[in-house]
């Protein structure tokens, strides 16, 4: 459980810093002020144990080193070091230092004698300027500091002239030790003092030279004193012994350092800060409380559980979390993840600025207090889980990193805008886990310092795939949840690099980024222009449509013909559902009714296909991103792209144009229909109709419409009778040419649309060769003699199956007209046919052929004998040929008065193989049936 000030967050950035000055000052807060508070929270590290043993020894004359140097980097416990120190002399009593009385008990101290203390802070000494003490004494030095500390008036009397003159006491020195020991003096922040001072003596301080001088006087005095030790801490870096900048200070700082180091070495013992298991201990010790024995049980099996998975599961984790020491790591870092300690002290320990103890402590709490606030009740704080969102948490971090930092954040990690946090709301198999923030989290933690503002890009940084999942992942949670984020976060993030194999965070955009900004280059005209290109294809894919006519920028752009077709509108025109008024509407009623300036005749042969006002922005956006990746693929070398990246361009522009397809399939989702009341004078509508694209939004459409009878590319001979009845198209004879009905198809838009002239010629032929045409359909004639008022070729039923029906002047004739017509004419044929009695033809006529002939009274003048011979090659057309004969031959003569006509029909037939019986039997009694003669059968 963390720490109350921890939970109530009552703690101060500034009360993990802690200060030396302060603490001797009586000025510190009680955690560090208090010996045993500050004990309580103190872990004995390895390292503090053997600087404590040495002092006790050293301060009970039982050996020990007398100089000690505190070589750590910056933060690296120095100033912690120097407290236990301070602490551990001036306890009132040591018995109640949580760890003390063990320690010393072991090394055979009783009791550390009661020591004088001087603490010498290099940040809060004027090297320029005078000390007046409450007493009235006036300081000039550091070794009058030094004397007045030990021994007050007194102390100071014995440096005094060295004090006024500003320079070294030399044997004074060894005067003051020995009267005030046993002593402790700490020395920090020398190098600050040291750089202050001049080459000449102008200050009160003494100068550059003689405080390197007095520095060598104290070690060999502090050496010859008997329990006088003297702590002195000087900076250095991790690979730089010479130290950080932050804390030498530029060449002055580093000259001060390379001389006090010169010094200290002929004497000094080197104390070493904690290691990195230590120092988890320390943050531990500090941020929460003991574990109780009975929570130490709910502790070992959350370890347990969490360790097995890595062993189950080792091929996905890295090597060294399945082995037993990890396990142990584990329950000494408790709550805090291993994984999380490493990247503090590492990555971010690498940082100039950020102190590894104090800058881990700052963060820590930070984070500690947010979790804890929300009630997170995940069994270990990990990487993928710190709460970067945190106005706290995120200033700390980016107070190392740079503010450039704020904006990588921003797009990419936090906020509800961030690219981590879209993914996890688009997915629900992400969003479950907080898969990509958690990524996210992850990959920044473990790289930004590696690329941090002023350390340049670094090369074969990042963090593996196992690594992620080990900063993520919980046994409960879904292993492939954040692979798939990681996936994800590579084709969406801004700032986001991959090498295929490792994963980084980096300040200069990534492909994604270079993307989005040649995206965002392109201007909205140019964008419709592509889509106005990509709608291009519709005209390859057209159903049912004859032609498809592509974004028109006016009507005139939409040609006059009787076919139909389908307008698909351009990005500018688009529609909203169930809305009254909209650009598609607009321009598609302008366009049903004019063509250009005039007026279009064919109103009915046009559908239009509109995009959707509320999923263009997401085509646009589509598009832009296919013409960057497209961009960015096609020019390579422009780009100085990787082999990597290059695969990457390639594959987000196949990807990107795929959603570019896609969007616009969907945007295209609306048909407005052109329709009609059948009520004369009705005005033009559209309706609407919803079309869900699939692959093809044109086809879709066609498909639609067909089956909903809005678009009909066949037409049932009976559908096409309803029609010519219920429209009232019949004309006064009866009939309608069949151009003019073609025409009224694709004028009216009460009328059936249909696909082209091809399915009105299905329609007629369809119902002129029912039997039941003359209740169902219709009947076709090639014109109508308005002389004789009556039908010319005029034919239905099954006789007219081999009609060539003329589609612009042939005729379609009502049904009960037609029957009327024909009946008649059968009636005529028959009786003149049986009105013959004979069974022979003149002449003796060739087989199947029909003879006439007329006899007139001898006489001079005009011809008074006709005679025709017909020869029906083709018996089929045998009834066609008969009644033409009888309507346009034998009528005519027989009108003739005194005319005697006689008519002989001959059929003659040769069969090779012969008749049979049956066939034989068949033919007698058609004949006898129809009252024909007998006929004759031949061998």
């Amino acid at each position: 459980m963390p720490h109350p000030d921890v939970q109530s967050r009552r703690f101060v950035n500034a009360e993990f810093a802690a200060d030396l000055y302060q603490v001797w000052a009586g000025e510190a807060s009680e955690e560090y002020a208090d010996p045993e508070q500050f004990f309580a929270r103190t872990y004995l590290t390895s390292g503090l144990r053997t600087l404590i043993e040495n002092a006790a020894n050293r301060l009970s004359n039982n050996g020990g080193d007398p100089i000690v140097e505190l070589q750590t980097s910056f933060g690296g416990g120095k100033t912690h070091a120097l407290l236990s120190l301070f602490h551990l002399v001036g306890a009132p009593d040591k018995k109640k230092l949580l760890g003390i009385p063990e320690l010393l008990a072991g090394i055979g101290v009783s009791e550390v004698p009661k020591a004088h203390r001087a603490v010498l802070v290099g940040t809060k000494l004027m090297a320029g300027q005078p000390s007046v003490k409450g007493d009235g004494t006036v300081v000039n030095t550091l070794w009058g500091e030094l004397a007045y500390q030990l021994g007050g008036p007194e102390g100071y009397a014995i440096v005094a002239e060295a004090d006024r003159t500003s320079t070294s006491p030399g044997a004074a020195l060894d005067d003051l030790l020995k009267r005030y020991s046993p002593c402790l003096i700490l020395v920090d922040e020398w190098v600050a003092y040291a750089r202050q001072l001049l080459d000449d003596a102008a200050l009160c301080g003494g100068s550059f030279a003689t405080q390197f001088t007095f520095a060598q006087a104290l070690t060999e005095s502090v050496t010859a004193a008997k329990g006088a030790l003297l702590v002195v801490s000087l900076p250095v870096s991790e690979d730089n012994r010479e130290g950080s900048d932050i804390e030498v200070g530029g060449i002055r700082g580093r000259e001060a350092l390379r001389r006090l180091r010169n010094v200290l070495a002929r004497k000094q013992s080197n104390w070493q800060p904690a290691d990195a298991g230590e120092s988890y201990a320390i943050v531990r010790r500090r941020l929460f409380e003991n574990i109780e024995p009975d929570k130490a049980k709910l502790r070992d099996k959350a370890v347990d559980r969490l360790h097995k998975y890595y062993r189950d599961k080792e091929s996905l984790f890295p090597t060294f979390a399945s082995k037993p020491e990890y396990k142990q790591k584990l329950a000494e870092c408790y709550p805090i993840h291993p994984e999380l300690f490493e990247r503090l002290y590492n990555e971010w320990g690498s940082l100039e600025q950020f102190q590894r103890t104090r800058g881990v402590l700052r963060l820590m709490a930070a984070v500690i207090h947010c979790l804890w606030a929300a009630g997170d009740r995940h069994p270990l704080i990990m990487p993928g889980l710190l709460p970067i969102e945190d106005q706290n948490v995120v200033g700390d971090l980016v107070r190392y990193l740079g503010d450039p930092w704020r904006a990588v954040l921003a797009r990419d990690v936090i906020g509800k805008d961030s690219r981590a946090a879209r993914i996890d709301e688009q997915h629900a198999n992400l969003g479950r886990y907080s898969a990509a923030r958690r990524v996210a989290r992850a990959i920044f933690l473990a790289t930004a310092p590696q690329n941090a503002e002023g350390r340049g890009e670094v090369r074969n940084a990042g963090i593996d795939a196992r690594s992620i999942r080990l900063a993520c992942a919980f046994p409960d949670d879904n292993l492939s949840a954040f692979d798939n984020a990681t996936r994800r976060l590579i084709d969406e993030a801004t700032h986001l690099t991959t090498d295929d194999v490792r994963y980084w965070f980096q300040l200069s955009p990534n492909l994604n980024r270079r993307a989005q900004d040649e995206a965002s280059a392109y201007e909205r005209y140019e964008i419709h222009e592509e889509i106005v290109r990509r709608l291009q294809r519709f005209q390859n894919e057209r159903g049912d449509f004859v032609r498809v006519h592509t974004a028109p920028a006016n009507s005139g752009e939409v040609p006059e013909e009787r076919n139909a077709r389908l307008v698909v509108l351009g990005p500018n025109y688009t529609h909203k559902a169930r809305q009254q008024s909209t650009e598609a509407l607009k321009f598609s009623l302008e366009c049903t009714l004019k063509i250009g300036e005039g007026n279009r005749v064919f109103k009915n042969a046009l559908v239009y296909l509109a995009p959707d006002e509320s999923r263009l922005e997401q085509l646009e956006l589509s598009i832009r991103q296919a013409l960057a990746w497209k961009k960015i693929a096609d020019n390579q070398q422009q780009y100085e792209l990787t082999p990597s990246q290059q695969e990457m361009a390639r594959q987000k522009a196949a990807q990107c144009d795929g959603d570019a397809v896609r969007a616009l399939n969907q945007c295209w989702c609306h048909a407005l229909v052109p329709t009609q009341n059948v009520t004369p004078g009705s005005p033009i509508e559209l309706d609407e109709h919803k079309i869900d694209g699939g692959d093809s939004p044109a086809l879709a459409t066609s498909e639609k419409l067909r089956r909903d009878g809005l678009l009909n590319p066949t037409l049932g001979g009976t559908n096409l009778r309803s029609d010519l009845d219920s429209r009232g198209i019949w004309g006064e004879n009866g009939s309608i040419q069949i151009g003019r009905l073609f025409d009224m198809f694709a004028q009216y838009p009460y009328m059936r649309r249909l696909k082209n002239e091809g399915a009105l010629r299905d329609g007629i032929q369809g119902g002129l060769v029912r039997l039941t045409w003359d209740t169902d359909t219709f009947a076709y004639a090639e014109n109508y003699d308005d002389a004789r008022k009556r039908f010319v070729g005029l034919v239905a039923g099954p006789d007219a199956a081999l009609v060539a029906i003329d589609m612009t002047n042939g005729l379609l004739v009502r049904a009960d007209v037609a029957s009327a017509q024909l009946e008649a004419e059968q009636a005529a044929t028959a009786a003149l046919v049986m009105g013959s009695g004979g069974n022979g033809a003149p002449g003796g006529g060739d087989t199947g052929t029909i003879c006439v002939a007329v006899e007139q009274p001898q006489a001079s003048g005009p011809p008074k004998h006709f005679f025709l011979r017909v020869k029906a090659d083709d018996v089929t057309k045998l009834p066609r040929v008969a009644t033409q004969l009888a309507n346009d031959i034998v009528a005519h003569l027989a009108s003739i008065g005194g005319a005697s006509v006689e008519v002989n029909i001959e059929v003659k037939a040769d069969i090779s193989n012969g008749i049979n019986a049956q066939l034989e039997d068949r033919l007698r009694k058609n004949a006898a049936a129809h009252q024909f003669p007998d006929p004759e059968f031949n061998q």
